[in-house]
């Protein structure tokens, strides 16, 4: 696995993990974002035992996570997702 590579970030703020990177890091679902001084770093999010994507995002809700102003929210991801 290599330790850096360079990734479009797409117009609306995305970027695409490198796949061997997702599998040997055990991401999944969620992840954790980390703001550095160096640049971001994204971690293995949450794990709850069988929860799906949604039950975690409103579990964070729940909890007064509030994402940063603009973020879509989990229903809006859901109809982008579709709409590919």
């Amino acid at each position: 696995m290599s330790t850096q590579q360079t990734v479009p970030l797409e117009p609306d703020c995305r970027i695409q993990i490198p796949t061997d990177w997702v599998e040997a890091l055990g991401l999944s679902g969620l992840v954790t974002l980390e703001r550095t001084d160096h640049g971001i770093l994204v971690r293995p999010g949450p794990r709850q035992n069988g929860a799906s994507q949604a039950q975690l995002l409103a579990d964070l809700k729940r909890r007064s996570f509030q994402p940063p102003p603009g973020t879509p929210d989990s229903g809006e991801l859901l109809r982008e997702d579709r709409q590919r």
